[in-house]
């Protein structure tokens, strides 16, 4: 290849390219945070949303009405597609003073709780984001966690396309909540798929028709209300007025077989309820179930992070030895422990 000479500053020549070295091809500590990313940005199911009204009319019976997504389904979010325990939170506080604000014609000096909330995804990065909130506000800490925690995920993209979502106007009560349920759930739908287009994601918005049952904050059901809003289906659970672990677990199924594949799922769900002693209440063998299930994912996350420590050839041989195709395919839970176990292996005694 042809090359040009350059001189350094001692004299020495220097040779080098005429043409640039190729583009390095994607490597897989590079392919495995953008899937992880794309797995966070998803579109959030329809009745994980909540709507709240922005601005009203004169005569308060119309508000413009916004979409949010309230922290528990955001941790919901990251915990399904990272694991629990695979990622972490962390607050700095700060305190404005000596703030001039005019109230009723008079200057006022008012103070300001700041909060920078700094999330931690391990392998792909971490993001920062602000709250804050007036001092004098007895829920100034709680709104200035929730303002920052929201913002530094939507740096991860989690919720990020709720901002594109048009505002529109609808008939609401007393109380800010909209009316007539059955016409503004696909009305609100069409809105958050629309937002989803000018994303370039153009999966529909999973869409759950209003029910007649309140929530738990005594509104109508709007067939957006998060997990948390949904009744229990028996009185005599101790969770009652709270979703039924069975219903959340049947919630989930899709993400964790998502998360860890068809097969993994199949055998994590086999191994916890073989290991369920007899007689154990029904909740609680729910409860362990998922809780198996999200130390599955924790694993199964682990170790693609560990595979991108590993050169992609031993990752390859690896895979190959415990006739594992992809982590996309691990079969069972003994596979992914030998292919971790191989990789820890492998990283501490590489070069």
């Amino acid at each position: 290849m042809a090359a040009s000479l350059l001189v350094d500053l001692r004299g020495n020549a220097v040779s080098l390219p005429d043409s640039p070295a190729p583009t390095p091809a994607a490597t897989p500590a590079t392919d495995e945070r953008k899937r992880i990313i794309a797995r966070l940005g998803e579109p959030f199911p329809f009745r994980d949303i909540c709507w709240r009204v922005v601005e009203r009319t004169k005569d308060k019976k119309r508000g413009l009405v916004t979409p949010y997504v309230k922290v528990g389904v955001l941790i919901d979010r990251l915990n399904s597609v990272l694991g629990e325990g695979c990622w972490s939170r962390t607050y700095q506080h700060r305190t404005i003073d000596n703030i001039p604000v005019t109230e009723n014609n008079k200057t006022v000096i008012k103070g300001k709780v700041a909060l920078i909330c700094d999330i931690d995804v391990p392998g792909v990065g971490r993001n920062s984001g602000t709250g804050e909130a007036w001092s004098d506000d007895p829920n100034a800490f709680t709104s200035a966690d929730t303002q920052a925690f929201k913002r530094a995920a939507e740096c991860f993209g989690i919720g990020l396309y709720l901002r594109l979502v048009e505002k529109f106007w609808w008939d609401i009560d007393t109380y800010g909540r909209p009316l007539s349920m059955e016409k503004f759930a696909p009305s609100a739908a069409e809105k958050l798929t629309a937002a989803l287009r000018r994303t370039g994601t153009v999966r529909p918005v999973e869409q759950v028709l209003p029910t007649t049952t309140g929530n738990h904050n005594g509104s109508p059901a709007t067939g957006n209300a998060s997990r948390s809003q949904i009744p229990a289906q028996t009185t005599a659970s101790r969770f009652a007025g709270q979703p039924s672990l069975r219903n959340e677990l049947q919630t989930k199924k899709a993400s964790y077989i998502a998360s860890l594949g068809e097969s993994l799922y199949t055998d994590a769900t086999a191994k916890a309820r073989s290991a369920i002693a007899l007689g154990t209440a029904p909740v609680d063998t729910v409860n362990q179930i998922m809780h198996a299930l999200n130390d599955a994912c924790a694993l199964l996350t682990s170790t693609r992070l560990l595979a991108a420590e590993v050169s992609p050839q031993i990752v390859d041989q690896i895979l190959d030895t415990y006739s594992v195709q992809t982590f996309a395919t691990v079969p069972s839970l003994e596979a992914l422990n030998n292919v971790r176990l191989a990789l820890e292996t492998a990283r501490d005694i590489q070069p």
